[in-house]
Parts: structure tokens; sequence; C-alpha cells
């Protein structure tokens, strides 16, 4: 098995795994967003992009743990 095979055999794995594991789509925002620094890491990465589904990932967070009026917040 080559290294493309191997890591599409992995990516297969983990997709399987997180969809018999129905993680909250806070957990799976969370995971999204530990992962994001990890792939701006690296000597050859001149330029990060971010991916438009960042903002979506935000808007999620932000629902799950809802907001407080700024009357409430001390």
């Amino acid at each position: 098995m080559d290294r493309a095979e191997g890591e599409a055999t992995a990516v297969a794995k983990v997709y399987e795994a997180i969809h018999k594991s129905a993680p909250s789509p806070a957990a799976l925002t969370h995971r999204y967003l530990e992962a994001l620094p990890k792939l701006a890491q690296g000597d050859s990465n001149k330029v990060w992009v971010i991916p438009g589904e960042f903002t979506a990932a935000i808007a999620s967070l932000k629902e799950a743990f809802g907001t407080r009026p700024a009357t409430d917040r001390q």
C-alpha cells in the first residue's frame, strides 16, 4: 500500500468513527477550531488562508454557548 492509499484509509476510518459517535455540533466546532493552528505549522507555510467555514464555526460556538444581553454581563 502506498502512502496515498494509507492516508485515504485513515481518512475513511476517521470519517466513520465521527459518524458512529454522533458528536454534537459544538464538539465538532471545538475540534475544528483546535485544528486550524496546526494547518499553519511548518517552515514552508508562508500564507495561511482561513477557510470560509471559520465564520460558521464561530457562529456555531456562539449558538452552543448562548449569548447574554449586555446588561447581564459583569
